[in-house]
């Protein structure tokens, strides 16, 4: 599982270089201070990790764009890609739920606050989704972390199929968006099992 290291920790680490991948094993200067978990930490990078990592998925471009746009990426191994990912659906909803409850406070027509309505509900349940997603992802439960990112893609198409009668959903684009992230999260973490 990738982590951060802090720079401390740096001074702390020994680099090798095998078969074009970076990996570093942690040595900490009191192991017998450490739990055993924490004695092992391995960070594996390669340069061309996300592009392979994106390459089992459905939204290439989605995934290497959001993967590289977060700094962790370099020094990530398929974990920590996993765990960029989540964190990505957790902002998009989040950020998506407060549209709606913005709409939500506006909207006068009755099917309008109707589908919003169910999307705040489908987004609360996003958000718990990701949320246990990313505590799994810490636990090394990839499985987990596939279901609740199928849920949260799941939730994310019930939202936007609730403007099925007019009016036209204002978030189609949101709903998009956390629809195939979580589905890139899937197929990440997929790749863990």
């Amino acid at each position: 599982m990738g982590m951060l290291i802090s720079e401390e920790g740096k001074r702390k680490v020994a680099w090798f270089w095998y078969k074009g991948i970076t990996k570093a094993i942690y040595r900490p200067q009191n192991a017998s201070s450490l739990s055993q978990e924490t004695r092992h930490l391995e960070v594996y990078s390669d340069k061309k990790l996300v592009e392979k990592t994106c390459r089992n998925t459905f939204y290439f471009d989605l995934c290497v764009s959001t993967l590289k746009s977060d700094p962790r990426s370099s020094s990530a191994d398929v974990a920590g890609l996993a765990h960029i990912a989540a964190d990505s659906v957790e902002a998009k909803a989040t950020a998506t739920l407060n549209q709606i409850t913005g709409l939500l406070k506006t909207a006068n027509d009755p099917n309008l606050q109707k589908a919003l309505q169910s999307c705040v509900d489908s987004y609360t349940t996003i958000k718990t989704a990701i949320e246990v997603a990313i505590t799994e992802i810490v636990r090394d439960n990839p499985k987990f972390v596939v279901n609740m990112a199928n849920d949260a893609a799941a939730e994310a198409e019930i939202c936007e199929v609730s403007f099925a009668d007019p009016p036209k959903s204002p978030i189609s684009g949101s709903n998009e968006a956390v629809h195939d992230l979580s589905s890139v999260l899937a197929s990440i973490a997929s790749l863990l099992l």
